[in-house]
């Protein structure tokens, strides 16, 4: 398990890996996200909003494979009950409303 000032660390550099420029650099950060909280759930549940918005993130990436490992990393959270869904995750974006619409 990992100690909770090595998370806080990791997840400072996984916030500035998903601003990077380089889309192939995001998506293996949201994959590495999903097996760190995984393989450390109970250490990790001080941090769920921080993943959780890292994960939101990415989940209106403008790649599609960083979208692609976002909402499967949000769905895994939600099924395992890292995160509780709520009713502002379903309209968190006017464009995902948008789509709701259609």
């Amino acid at each position: 398990y990992l100690h909770r000032p090595l998370l806080e660390a990791m997840i400072d550099q996984l916030e500035h890996v998903c601003a990077s420029p380089k889309w192939h650099a995001r998506r293996a950060a949201i994959e590495f996200v999903q097996n760190m909280v995984f393989c450390n759930l109970f250490n990790a549940r001080p941090y769920a909003q921080r993943f959780k918005h890292l994960v939101f993130k990415c989940l209106f990436d403008e790649q599609f494979e960083v979208r692609t490992v976002a909402s499967v990393t949000l769905s895994g959270f939600y099924q395992c009950g890292f995160i509780d869904i709520t009713k502002d995750d379903l309209v968190c974006s006017p464009r995902f409303t948008l789509s709701l619409r259609s």
